[in-house]
């Protein structure tokens, strides 16, 4: 089973209201989209299930949420292609070989421009496309205090 990845945001309505003492926790799993698009609706359906209890299992094993869930909506490939306009994101899944034999820079061939998101290291996801900022964030504060 490849990582579970847990983030937790400030909880909103329909209406874009925050709500008062709740927040939105999100889980998501690398996958290979293209495995998902074989699958006939049945087994698309069944997956999708069986993969969301596993991801909340695994979650609970660290974080014991099972009492303060209200609701819950699980996504998937086709879900991910439905709101971002493609089926999975780019880059590697972080792994320790990935970050060892595919490191992708947050440095770019101009010297003042830096590449971060999906398309650099750590890669796809909401929790590394915010790790590869904090690392530009670090590469500019260290080129601009010395220069």
């Amino acid at each position: 089973m490849a990582p579970v990845y847990v983030t937790f945001q400030p909880a909103y309505d329909r209406c874009n209201e925050g709500i008062e003492n709740a927040i939105m926790m999100t889980c998501s799993i690398h996958t290979d989209a293209e495995l998902w698009e074989r699958l006939s609706k049945e087994e698309y359906k069944e997956k999708k299930e069986v993969l969301a209890q596993v991801m909340f299992a695994e979650t609970k094993k660290v974080l014991p949420v099972e009492d303060y869930v209200l609701y819950s909506e699980v996504g998937s490939p086709k879900t991910y292609k439905r709101y971002i306009g493609k089926s999975k994101v780019g880059g590697f899944p972080l792994t320790v070989r990935n970050a060892i034999l595919k490191p992708k820079s947050v440095r770019s061939s101009f010297s003042q421009l830096y590449i971060v998101g999906e398309q650099s290291f750590p890669g796809p996801g909401t929790l590394s496309s915010a790790l590869s900022g904090s690392h530009v964030a670090r590469a500019v504060m260290k080129t601009w205090a010395l220069g």
